[in-house]
């Protein structure tokens, strides 16, 4: 047990404890017996925080790390954002976004909730030495979760091919790139639940939201530099190809490290059982997910996007040309009266008000 006094950790242990446990002590009593205000005392007790293996000190280690990554993917996914609207433009990024929030939605559910009850059934078997459980799920909910995803993925291709001739025609294709990261969605889902439940935050967190972020915004920033398309396929083409990547590399990776956990041996899986815990968390966070990106959807479906027009702005006119007088358009039809504003006269504090168009003849339109 560890006590303050005066400012100072000092370690207490029972007489029972032995020289071992003395000559510990009197170890950590060298580094920390420095006086608080000095470096090497504050050095030694960040050692010393750093050094203490218990569960306390680990679960807040992998939330500090897992604090540190999500905070990194929000700088990180706003800077990428940033960028991509300026290179794409808006029309061709407005079409990304809505065709990757249906991907966000729809991947999220694809693995129906084995990404979160990983992290009950991996330390529950682990704790009751079952180890063939323990396998079988390790691996079984992976293929679950990939063979789902891709029904979901066949489904969507299909839907979109029935509602081709009433959606727009630059939505077809980045939609079926959609469908084509739906399955590796789910992989990934639960891979890193898997990864999360054994407290290894950034093979779990790194290569879908840093990674991947990182590997898009660098690619169509090279496509934008050599002056090959940015449009919205190309960016889906590019998010399909580093998921896919950035997805296997984990897998290789898990496996290697799950290798050193859980020695081979046969598997036995208890789907029924998996899939009773998951589904409520997967209407849980269906509706989470539903009212994260309705207005996203929404907007999309209901908008129809314009691809902006570049004009010149007006020519600045003098009431002593009469060729750079041009007229004014005409007022849009309306059933309310024309009401137009009272005579005022040069010089008056109400000479900026706007006349009504239509009635006096052509009007001036001020220099830009």
């Amino acid at each position: 047990m560890l006590i303050r006094r005066d400012g100072l950790a000092v370690a207490r242990i029972p007489a029972a404890a032995g020289a071992e446990g003395t000559r510990g002590v009197d170890r950590f009593r060298e580094h920390c017996a420095c006086p608080p205000s000095s470096l090497a005392g504050a050095g030694a007790r960040i050692r010393a925080f750093l050094a203490e293996r218990s569960d306390s000190r680990l679960a807040q280690l992998v939330a500090g790390k897992v604090f540190l990554v999500r905070v990194a993917n929000a700088v990180l996914a706003l800077a990428t954002q940033v960028l991509l609207a300026r290179w794409m433009g808006s029309f061709e990024f407005g079409i990304y976004v809505y065709v990757w929030t249906w991907v966000l939605m729809i991947g999220a559910l694809s693995d129906v909730g084995l990404s979160s009850s990983a992290r009950r059934f991996i330390p529950e078997y682990t704790e009751l030495k079952e180890p063939d459980l323990l396998r079988g799920f390790l691996a079984g909910s992976r293929w679950l979760a990939f063979g789902i995803a891709t029904a979901i993925g066949l489904l969507g291709a299909i839907g979109v091919t029935w509602l081709a001739p009433y959606l727009d025609h630059f939505a077809v294709v980045p939609l079926y790139l959609a469908c084509v990261i739906i399955p590796i969605y789910g992989l990934v889902q639960v891979q890193a639940g898997i990864a999360q439940s054994y407290d290894w935050p950034n093979l779990a967190l790194m290569p879908f939201f840093i990674i991947r972020q990182l590997a898009i915004a660098i690619v169509m920033g090279a496509a934008y530099l050599f002056g090959a398309p940015t449009d919205a396929v190309t960016a889906m083409i590019v998010a399909v190809v580093t998921t896919w990547a950035v997805t296997v590399g984990q897998l290789f990776v898990l496996d290697r490290r799950l290798k050193n956990k859980v020695p081979p041996g046969p598997k036995r899986h208890e789907v029924r059982t998996w899939f009773a815990t998951s589904f409520p968390i997967f209407i849980v966070e269906g509706f989470y997910l539903l009212l994260t990106y309705v207005d996203i959807l929404a907007l999309g479906t209901s908008a129809r996007p314009t691809k902006s027009r570049s004009t010149m702005p007006p020519r600045a006119c003098s009431r002593s040309s009469p060729s750079s007088i041009s007229p004014s358009p005409a007022p849009p039809p309306t059933s309310l009266p024309n009401i137009t504003w009272p005579a005022t006269r040069s010089g008056s504090p109400l000479s900026f008000a706007k006349p009504s168009a239509g009635r006096s003849g052509p009007r001036c339109q001020p220099a830009r």
